[in-house]
């Protein structure tokens, strides 16, 4: 049994899937709301012809902003 605390956004982006491909199958997992909490977040705007697209737009911590919006700008110009 392993116990983690981490913020919601990383478990909605992808922490399921990535939890299920390494556990062959489906992983029993519970969650426990332990309430609000200050976060090193960063709101990113992505340009296109320098003008902002809010469908672009999203919150990341701010360690992963940056790695995360290259990915995205190198899918877009793909």
């Amino acid at each position: 049994m392993l116990t983690y605390e981490f913020p919601l956004a990383e478990m909605i982006t992808g922490y399921y899937d990535k939890l299920k491909s390494v556990s062959r199958g489906s992983p029993a997992w519970t969650t426990i709301f332990l309430g609000y909490k200050a976060g090193d977040f960063a709101k990113v705007d992505i340009l296109v012809k320098e003008n902002q697209v809010d469908a672009l737009s999203f919150i990341s911590i701010r360690e992963s902003a940056s790695p995360k919006s290259r990915v995205l700008i190198h899918r877009l110009r793909n």
